[in-house]
C-alpha cells in the first residue's frame, strides 16, 4: 500500500474516534469546520485555542513512529551521500536548499549575538545545527528522528540528543524551522521551550502559514499544506491565545528586517499583514511588562 492509500486508510479507521477530532492543544471539542478532503480528512479550528489543525489527530505514539520510519520530505529528511555532504560542508550550505543565511541574519535582528546558548529545536540531520554552530552559537540540537540524530553527530560532528530529558535547561534561544507544525502537543511543547530557555530568552518559530490574510490571497497553496505531514497550521491568534503573558512578535516572509530588529522584546507586536507564506514567531520567556 502507497503512503497516500495508507495515509487515507488510516483517516478512515481514526476518524470514528471521537477522541482523535478533539484540538490537540486544548483538547476542546468545540471546533469549526474550514474545509475537507477526501471525506475522511478535516481540517478544523478550534473555537477555544484558535488553533488550526488536520482532524482525525495523531496519538503521541503515532506521531513518534511516523516521523521516526515514514516521513519523507525529501532535502529536508534524506541524508546525503558523502559527496554530497562535502559539496555541502564545503559551501557552508550558502546557495543551496538547506541555506540558513536568512534565518542568521533573523536571529541577528532580534538581537541572538555568537556566543549565546541555542537549541535548534527539530534538527533533522542536522543540516542547520551545523550551520547556527559555525555562526558561532554554542548550538545543540534535539531531534526524534534516531537515525538522523544519529547522521548528524557521526558526519558533522553536531550535538543532537533524542530525548527531552538528556537537554540541560539555560538556554537563550530555543529555534524551530518548519517543525513545530508536526508536534502533536503544541502546547506542551512550548511549555517545555520556557523551562528549557533561562529568564529573557526567547523561543523562535518559522512555521508555514496558517493565517487567514495567507488563505484569502493563496487558497489553492494553502489547501495544500495540511494533511498526513503537517497536522497543524499556525496563525496569529493560536499564538495570541498561547502566549498571553509573554511579549511577542510575528511578522510573514518577506521579512521586514528593520521593524523587526526595531522590537524591543516587550509587548504584543504584529510587523505587517501576514499574507506571506511563512511565519516567523518569536515569544520572550518573561511576563508582559517587564524588561
Amino acid at each position: 500500500m502507497n503512503g497516500k492509500l495508507k495515509y487515507l486508510s488510516w483517516c478512515a479507521r481514526a476518524s470514528l474516534d471521537p477522541r482523535r477530532r478533539c484540538c490537540p492543544a486544548c483538547g476542546s471539542r468545540q471546533t469549526t469546520l474550514i474545509e475537507r478532503k477526501w471525506m475522511v480528512a478535516w481540517l478544523a479550528r478550534c473555537r477555544q485555542c484558535q488553533l488550526i489543525y488536520r482532524a482525525p489527530t495523531d496519538s503521541v505514539k503515532r506521531n513518534q513512529s511516523y516521523y521516526e520510519t515514514e516521513y519523507d520530505m525529501g532535502y529536508t529528511t534524506d541524508c546525503p551521500s558523502p559527496q554530497e555532504l562535502c559539496e555541502l560542508v564545503s559551501s557552508r550550505f550558502v546557495g543551496t536548499n538547506r541555506d540558513y543565511s536568512v534565518y542568521l541574519e533573523l536571529l541577528k535582528d532580534l538581537g541572538a549575538r555568537p556566543g549565546m546558548r541555542l537549541l535548534d529545536f527539530g534538527a533533522s540531520w542536522g543540516y542547520g545545527t551545523w550551520q547556527l554552530r559555525d555562526a558561532g552559537y554554542d548550538t545543540v540540537g534535539f531531534e526524534i528522528s534516531r537515525s538522523r540524530a544519529r547522521y548528524a553527530r557521526d558526519e558533522l560532528g553536531v550535538t543532537v540528543w533524542t530525548a527531552p530529558n538528556e537537554i540541560e535547561d539555560g538556554f537563550d534561544v530555543h529555534f524551530s524551522s518548519h517543525v513545530i507544525e508536526h508536534v502533536p502537543k503544541l502546547l506542551d511543547t512550548f511549555h517545555q521551550a520556557m523551562t528549557w530557555l533561562k529568564p529573557g530568552g526567547m523561543m523562535v518559530a518559522i512555521t508555514p502559514s496558517g493565517c487567514a490574510t495567507f488563505r484569502d490571497q493563496n487558497p489553492a497553496a494553502f489547501r495544500k499544506r495540511w494533511g498526513r505531514d503537517s497536522p497543524n497550521l499556525l496563525n496569529k491568534e493560536f499564538y495570541w491565545h498561547a502566549f498571553e503573558h509573554q511579549p511577542r512578535l510575528i511578522a510573514s516572509r518577506p521579512y521586514a528586517r528593520e521593524a523587526i530588529a526595531a522590537w524591543d522584546g516587550t509587548g504584543a507586536v504584529v510587523v505587517d499583514d501576514l499574507v506571506g507564506d511563512e511565519l516567523l514567531f518569536v515569544a520572550k520567556n518573561e511576563p508582559v511588562g517587564e524588561g
